[in-house]
């Protein structure tokens, strides 16, 4: 079973611009690098507010969206409201065992909260913005180890990191 984050960040370690701005600065290469890992896991898990920004569900895949608010059903989106560790232990039972996690920010921060994650595949564009990091408070140092570095045409690269506990 592995729980990883998947996200896009600038070399200056900001996520988006705002809560509510699409990631429209990363490069074509992420974003096929971003479909090929969440396609292969066959479930992505996001936030209301990333799912919103998506404007429709991402195909070939379940879309998990993480909310209090929880709407109608649809026929490719799981709306819940339950905890890191109780969603990663549904998703267990449901049969996945690769969980790429893709945002924003307040679910990357519980999932670390909870230590309900296990990797990360961070890719880093060449490019400054004004925004928002990744995490909201950490309480507490994590340490990783890095995996290992592909760079992508354009000059990005990803890092894989796995978290150590």
């Amino acid at each position: 079973m592995s729980v990883f984050f998947v996200a896009v960040m600038s070399a200056n370690g900001k996520i988006s611009r705002s809560h509510l701005s699409p990631i429209d600065w990363s490069s074509k290469e992420d974003l096929e690098w971003f479909k090929e890992i969440t396609t292969q896991s066959k479930v992505i898990v996001m936030g209301r507010r990333t799912f919103e920004l998506l404007n429709s569900p991402l195909p070939n895949r379940l879309n998990v969206v993480m909310t209090h608010d929880l709407p109608k059903k649809n026929n490719n989106v799981l709306f819940t409201d339950a905890s890191p560790v109780a969603l990663v232990k549904e998703l267990k039972r449901m049969g996945y065992d690769k969980i790429p996690i893709i945002g924003g920010q307040r679910v990357f921060t519980s999932f670390l909260r909870e230590e309900a994650v296990d990797e990360m595949y961070i890719t880093y564009e060449p490019i400054l913005i004004d925004g928002i990091g990744m995490f909201d408070e950490m309480k507490r140092d994590v340490k990783m180890e890095v995996i290992n570095v592909k760079k992508l045409s354009g000059g990005a690269f990803v890092i894989h990191y796995v978290l150590k506990r």
